[in-house]
């Protein structure tokens, strides 16, 4: 494997305005963008994993795109933004980044060849916004490699790291 590393690069004016035209999470990198380019023509297929990265599927539209979401981004900050109170300037930019995420989620799911989805929850959500080929691959744990032997101490103390905010993580621990 060769791993290439680009560097985020610094938003200027120019790059801050295209960013928000394209509705895109961050300015991208056009380092990047010319060496996807580059690799096109001899790869097969590109994928993507999370919400960040989808923006760079524009610069390979004749291949193939798989794209892992891992959660619905979107719903995730609409969760945490309900929590806190906000200034009404505060308010309005919340709703600009979900407004934001939400476009970015959509146009990407209805392009990309096969769209993973961790969950039935986020499978109809991204159907219901016109994805072309969800695929569900759910979550979960091998009950083998983790199992608890017969042996074990007779606590029932959980360890259990997530955010709250978000509704599966409070359904898995249920």
């Amino acid at each position: 494997w060769e791993v290439e590393v680009f560097d985020r690069p610094p938003g200027t004016p120019a790059s801050r305005i295209r960013q928000h035209i394209r509705r895109e999470p961050m300015p991208a990198s056009l380092p990047l963008l010319r060496r996807l380019r580059e690799l096109t023509p001899q790869s097969t297929f590109i994928e993507v994993e999370e919400y960040e990265a989808l923006q760079y599927l524009r610069g390979v539209r004749e291949l193939p795109t798989v794209a892992s979401m891992y959660n619905v981004d979107s719903q995730v900050y609409a969760n945490i933004y309900a929590m806190r109170e906000r200034s009404r300037v505060e308010l309005l930019r919340d709703r600009y980044h979900l407004s934001r995420q939400r476009t970015l989620e959509r146009r990407y799911a209805r392009r990309a060849s096969a769209l993973l989805c961790v969950s039935e929850a986020d499978c109809a959500y991204f159907l219901s916004r016109g994805a072309a080929n969800p695929v569900l691959v759910p979550n979960g744990v091998d009950d083998d490699l983790f199992q608890i032997p017969a042996n074990a101490a007779s606590r029932s103390d959980v360890l259990f790291f997530a955010s709250f905010s978000w509704q599966p993580n409070v359904d898995g621990i249920v």
